[in-house]
This record gives C-alpha cells, sequence and structure tokens, in this order.
C-alpha cells in the first residue's frame, strides 16, 4: 500500500517547507533550525494524523540536511531521481549516481554527479535538493538540466531490443513470425545509418586520423587509418569482417566505434588533426601509434576531439572542462 510520504526543507532565511510528496503541505518562517526536526514530526501529526516516529513502514533518518523518509520495501531496488518542471511535470528520470549537465544563461555547461535520498530529496554534487525545490530555483535562473550519459549512441546493431521493435512494428506488420520480425527491424535498422551519413555529412580538415585498438586472434595491436575526405559521414562504416558495431560520444567528448569480428574487438577513436600541425608533426604521432607507444599527451598535443563538431548536429552539449585538451607545449587551452 502506498501512502503520502513526508520531508522538509530549510533554508537560509530560517523559513522552513513541510513537503507532502511534492506538494508544499506547510510553510513556517523564522524557525531555529536546532528545532526543525522536532516542528517537522508535530506539524505532520497535527495536521494528518501521522506519527512518523512510529511508522514501521518506513525508514527516517536525518541526512545531509534533509528529513528523508524511504519505504522499506523498496529499499534494495534499483533507485531513480526525478526531475521535474515546477507544475510538478516529469522531464526525466536518471539512476541513482547518474550525471546531469546544467546550462546557464551566460552560456556556460556544468557537469554534475546525483544521488538518490528519497523520493523527494536527492544530492548534486554535495547540495541537498527537494526536487521541487530545485525545479524552481533553475527556472528562476534561467537554467535547463538534461541527462548526461556515458554515451551517445549515433548508431549502434549491438544487442538491440528485439521486443521493443516488435512493438513498434506490429501495428503496420501484424502476421509476420518473430524471425520476419527480426529480419525486418536488422534491415530498418542498416537504413537508419544512412540517415546518420547523411546528419554527419560534415568535413572537418583534409584528413581524419583513426587511432585503432584493434583485436585479432593471436592477441591486441595498436595501429591507425587515415579517413582522407576528412568528412565525419565516412567514419560511419565498418572494419573489414565486423557485423555488429557501434559509433557514440562518449562523456569526455571523444567520437569513438566498437566494431565486432569472429576473432575479437576493435576499438576506435576518430581526431581531427590541430590547425597548427605540420607534416612532421603528424608523422611522428603516426609513428608512436605504429609501435605502441603513443600517450594521450601525445595525442592531445596535434589533434583535436570531434564530440563538439558532432553535438552541433544532435544538439548535444558537453560541459566546459571535458571538452579541454592541451596543445602542443602541454598547456590547456
Amino acid at each position: 500500500m502506498s501512502i503520502a510520504q513526508y520531508s522538509y526543507s530549510f533554508n537560509d532565511n530560517q523559513r522552513m517547507t513541510i513537503w507532502e510528496n511534492d506538494r508544499v503541505l506547510a510553510t513556517i518562517e523564522e524557525v531555529d533550525e536546532n528545532d526543525a526536526d522536532t516542528m517537522f514530526y508535530d506539524v505532520v501529526y497535527e495536521m494528518r494524523g501521522v506519527d512518523l516516529d512510529k511508522d514501521s513502514q518506513y525508514d527516517i533518518t536525518n541526512q545531509y540536511g534533509a528529513i528523508l523518509v524511504n519505504d522499506r520495501e523498496s529499499r534494495d531496488k534499483p533507485k531513480e531521481i526525478r526531475f521535474i518542471t515546477p507544475e510538478y511535470r516529469e522531464k526525466f528520470k536518471l539512476p541513482d549516481g547518474g550525471h546531469v549537465l546544467i546550462g546557464r544563461r551566460n552560456g556556460s555547461v556544468t557537469e554534475h554527479k546525483c544521488r538518490f535520498l528519497d523520493p523527494y530529496h536527492f544530492l548534486l554534487d554535495h547540495t541537498t535538493y527537494h526536487i521541487c525545490q530545485f525545479a524552481e530555483m533553475l527556472q528562476a535562473s534561467g537554467s535547463y538540466v538534461v541527462p548526461f550519459p556515458e554515451k551517445r549512441v549515433i548508431w549502434s546493431n549491438i544487442d538491440m531490443d528485439m521486443e521493443a521493435w516488435k512493438k513498434d512494428l506490429i501495428e503496420d506488420y501484424p502476421d509476420l513470425s518473430d524471425e520476419e520480425y527480426e529480419t525486418l527491424a536488422e534491415d530498418m535498422n542498416d537504413g537508419y545509418l544512412g540517415d546518420e551519413r547523411i546528419n554527419l555529412d560534415i568535413r572537418v580538415g583534409d584528413e581524419i586520423l583513426v587511432i585503432a585498438d584493434i583485436g585479432l586472434w593471436y592477441g591486441r595491436r595498436m595501429g591507425y587509418q587515415i579517413i582522407e575526405s576528412g568528412n565525419i559521414s565516412d567514419c560511419l562504416y565498418a572494419s573489414k569482417d565486423c557485423d555488429y558495431n557501434e559509433w557514440y560520444v562518449d562523456r569526455d567528448g571523444e567520437f569513438r566505434s566498437t566494431q565486432s569480428h569472429h576473432d575479437g574487438k576493435h576499438y576506435l577513436t576518430y581526431r581531427k588533426w590541430k590547425d597548427v600541425t605540420n607534416e612532421d608533426d603528424r608523422d611522428k604521432l603516426l609513428d608512436k601509434i605504429y609501435h605502441g607507444f603513443a600517450t594521450r599527451e601525445d595525442i592531445d598535443a596535434v589533434t583535436d576531439k570531434l564530440g563538439a563538431d558532432i553535438g552541433k548536429v544532435y544538439g548535444w552539449n558537453f560541459p566546459d572542462k571535458r571538452l579541454k585538451e592541451k596543445s602542443k607545449d602541454g598547456k590547456e587551452r
């Protein structure tokens, strides 16, 4: 059985807000923070007849500056943080421990880790927020929040969710067998790869460098490939004999691919040359990659990430610090 959950928030002006689920139950001015816990319990009991001290359905703790109320029945279940509008409309859910991006009026974008506290509170880095309080704060400051997944997938045929595909296809194709649904889904998905090549018809320089961690039957080795067109769309072609592939941009703004074949997997990273590099700079890096001792510093010194270029197409933002790279002299720019 589900019953109301109660919590409170307390601001620097000694204003205490008591919440019933995601709605305000009471607001009390000039509250001594030392008396907040007692007042919280008293107000809930007086207004709703609920004795939180004796309610055995909940674990009630005072942590991170808030009274946290969690249903014991859901203690071991996966937790999700709700992000809502000030009108209580849900925008998205984020798994416990997930990351978000907050964009501000001045154009800055920052990354934050979130931890679930209870259904109405979460920890943003080291600060506790009620979900409605956070929504109102964003609205007042003209800011926005979006999920920041570990990777943003451009295209993939790895681990396709055939049940989801069948659910989408069954209305237009009601009489197919499971095998036919699978074949149709794969064919349609392959067609979408062509769409992404059109979306990413972007020339970013005279060449694109592909840095490869190659999986072979006798082990792994480093290698490279040069895409002479300098066009991102030409990155969306799989290596020979690779049937299962994925292209994505990770949190650091790196454009990457995982490509699988019968002997193993290739892990590819795509980079563009910096404008200041010359042929000698390029040859030195290629030699280091070929012999397997190129470092991240070597790569950053003469190449740039492609995530920002791709992000402009899909509306993906990246926090400023994630996109920082080192110039030839080793300094961040």
